[in-house]
């Protein structure tokens, strides 16, 4: 009697050890499903702001394209009453904006499509080519494109001396022509 009792608590325990196991797995299975679904839940937060922030931006860039259409339409039909200098001006900057960034697209696309270059030779060659065309394309950063050029052909010091006077030299002369 005492035996069949004992194997009867004993079978009573293996039941608990498993009905226990068999929570701590579901409650573990539930913990990761949790995490997983909170996880879900601030990405789709991340995405829902960053849509909001996109479709904000894009009505931005509306009211203002709307905005520089009223202009050019006031300024093509010259009724200044209602136009500011300082919109024109606005307006001027932007357009030059707008343009230098399709121009510089526009160049990334053709070095893009250009041959590869399989040498570094070829390379350095191709970067000295751009560096002179830009040289005497871009007043702005010709000097710019004028140390990359000396960087390139590795000139001595000595050498860069006389490059560089003899550029000062050129400028006080024509500033004195002028």
């Amino acid at each position: 009697m005492i035996a069949s009792a004992c194997d009867y608590t004993k079978k009573k325990n293996e039941d608990l050890v498993k009905s226990y196991q068999v929570s701590v797995n579901t409650i573990n299975i539930l913990e990761d499903t949790i995490r997983e679904l909170k996880e879900a839940m601030a990405e789709k937060e991340r995405n829902n702001e960053k849509v909001f922030l996109e479709t904000y931006k894009k009505g931005q860039m509306s009211a203002l394209f709307e905005r520089n259409e009223e202009l050019e339409r006031i300024a093509v039909s010259c009724d200044g009453s209602r136009i500011t200098i300082k919109e024109l001006l606005q307006k001027l900057l932007l357009t030059e904006t707008e343009l230098g960034k399709w121009q510089s697209i526009r160049r990334q696309e053709s070095y893009d499509e250009a041959p590869k270059p399989e040498t570094e030779a070829a390379v350095t060659l191709r970067f000295l080519k751009d560096a002179f065309f830009h040289y005497a394309t871009d007043t702005k950063d010709c000097d710019f494109h004028l140390r990359a050029m000396i960087r390139i052909l590795n000139f001595t010091d000595v050498q860069k001396k006389k490059i560089a006077d003899s550029i000062v030299s050129k400028r006080k002369h024509k500033n004195s022509s002028i």
